[in-house]
């Protein structure tokens, strides 16, 4: 589970639209970026708040420049049945 604690739109010299995120889990937080041709880009767009939770499958890579990046593979909001499995908001307070 990770919490969305940026959401930027951009734009590349080329005019190719994004959005630059940072997401964060009880750990760590980690980069993402939403190119306007991935499947993620229009609820990214309409959907996609700061403050919000989400289930996120994906990979994360040690990028030698820019840090910790997040390759996500499925990304979908925090539903009340992901309580079950474990999500709180409560393990999101004391992040540093």
């Amino acid at each position: 589970y990770a919490l969305l604690s940026e959401r930027r739109p951009g734009k590349t010299r080329d005019g190719k639209k994004y959005f630059s995120c940072r997401l964060r889990d009880r750990q760590r937080s980690a980069s993402l970026m939403v190119w306007e041709n991935s499947p993620q880009f229009e609820a990214c767009k309409d959907h996609w708040k700061e403050g919000h939770f989400f289930k996120v499958k994906g990979t994360l890579l040690n990028h030698e420049k820019y840090g910790l990046q997040l390759e996500i593979a499925i990304i979908r909001p925090v539903e009340e049945r992901d309580r079950d499995d474990g999500f709180s908001e409560l393990d999101f307070q004391n992040f540093s």
